[in-house]
């Protein structure tokens, strides 16, 4: 992969960044043919921010979902950017804070502190756009000096070998900070599975198709799934600006294919197939709802293939 098609890559994730979702994986070189939503490889999928719009002075605790197949000890990093000349991602590599850089193995939890004075030099008319960027790397090795194809990070396999960026994890994700404004986290309330509550730790089931996408399945092969999502926000922003909040249901597994893998948060339910499976395989399931004001929330489910 060259410095152009990684830019490309970056670019398309930085437009979506600034609305939802608001934390990407940027994967740079996923394959043509694979959906989105199937997981076949070391995979960042989300971020959730304690407070999504944090006060200044406050700590925020930031959570990572992380697909990993091999299980992996990983390498983590994650670094801030408070005084960004933009609300991107881009924008946010170029003017990291200084030594914000944190490293260590499987450091999938991590805290921020929003600087207590950040909104005293913004003048009202600006305090629209005032963020805490925060940048996430996972390395499926060790951590060296060096960027990737411009992205601040580099990673050496263990052969000593640098690896590409579609070979490790990079994502950003943005923490919007008022005076008085608050964004609660969107609340995942249930999950249904071909109709039926599927708690937490049920393991359900699906019959194997040999058809290898989801329209070759027959009716009685495709399994609905539905979350339960507590209804968006919406009312007047402290600057007086009217909002409501969009939602977005993101689906994943590691087998099998959707019928469709994004869905909005009123019309959450999708199927699925165990497209191109065989009996005995275990199929993990990642829902993430997502809302545009920086809200996240996700869950996991294990089905079995008989």
């Amino acid at each position: 992969m060259n410095h152009r098609a990684a830019w490309r890559a970056l670019s398309a994730a930085l437009l979506l960044s600034a609305g939802l979702p608001s934390f990407l994986s940027l994967a740079a070189c996923a394959g043509d043919f694979e959906p989105g939503s199937h997981l076949g490889s070391l995979r960042l999928l989300a971020v959730r921010a304690s407070e999504p719009i944090a006060h200044p002075g406050e700590d925020v605790l930031l959570e990572a979902l992380l697909y990993d197949p091999e299980g992996a000890p990983r390498a983590w990093g994650w670094a801030t950017c408070t005084h960004p000349s933009g609300s991107t991602a881009q924008a946010c590599m170029e003017a990291l804070d200084e030594e914000s850089w944190v490293l260590g193995t499987d450091l999938d939890v991590h805290h921020v502190t929003i600087p207590a004075d950040l909104l005293a030099s913004v003048p009202s008319s600006a305090r629209d756009a005032v963020y805490v960027g925060i940048l996430v790397a996972v390395c499926p090795g060790s951590f060296v000096d060096g960027d990737t194809h411009g992205v601040p990070v580099a990673c050496a396999a263990s052969d000593g070998r640098r690896l590409e960026l579609d070979e490790l994890q990079v994502g950003f994700k943005r923490i919007r900070v008022r005076a008085e404004d608050r964004n609660a986290n969107p609340a995942i309330t249930s999950l249904s599975w071909a109709g039926r509550s599927w708690p937490e730790l049920t393991v359900e089931e699906a019959a194997a198709c040999d058809g290898a996408t989801y329209e070759d399945c027959p009716a009685a092969l495709r399994y609905t799934i539905e979350v339960a999502v507590t209804p968006p926000e919406t009312g007047e922003d402290e600057l007086g600006a009217p909002f409501h909040e969009q939602v977005i249901v993101q689906y994943y597994a590691t087998h099998g294919r959707f019928r469709d893998e994004v869905r909005t948060g009123d019309e959450p339910e999708t199927s699925w197939v165990a497209a191109d499976t065989v009996p005995g395989d275990v199929v993990t399931f990642y829902v993430v709802v997502r809302d545009d004001r920086g809200g996240t929330a996700f869950l996991t489910r294990e089905l079995v293939v008989r």
